[in-house]
């Protein structure tokens, strides 16, 4: 639960630290891939979202973590995701809820259901329920 609330405080510092310079900057070279499509930015989530991907991710979230529209997670190819990955996830939908903020799942692949379910942050991440849960 401790390291839940760093990456949580995480998010939040890294929304009153967001520099849009630096953020457009480190999101292009994210692994994550961000992108606007009305009325929504989307955050497409990596097929193999692994540590060394999460500096890259947590830049990219940074760069929408405080904008007006919803922001779309787009997780319906993740084949893999370190528990990181899912901290990061985990952070970002708490910090846009605190600024009544919404983040949208497009598709949970079961890999990502595994992982919130076996981590007990399912509910935190409000991952849509029509997602089957790996055998």
């Amino acid at each position: 639960m401790g390291s839940k609330l760093k990456a949580a405080g995480a998010i939040g510092t890294m929304a009153r630290k967001s520099n849009k310079k630096h953020a457009a900057g480190s999101a292009a070279a994210a692994q994550a891939a961000v992108f606007t499509a009305a009325p929504a930015t989307v955050v497409k989530l990596d097929t193999n979202c692994g540590i060394k991907d999460a500096a890259a991710l947590k830049d990219s979230l940074r760069a929408v973590v405080d904008i007006a529209d919803d922001v779309v997670i787009d997780a319906g190819g993740v084949e893999r995701l370190d528990t990181a990955i899912v901290q990061l996830l985990c952070a970002f939908v708490r910090q846009r809820a605190l600024l009544t903020r919404k983040v949208v799942w497009r598709g949970s692949s079961p890999a990502v259901t595994e992982a919130a379910r076996l981590l007990g942050v399912a509910t935190v991440l409000d991952l849509p329920a029509d997602v089957p849960a790996v055998a």
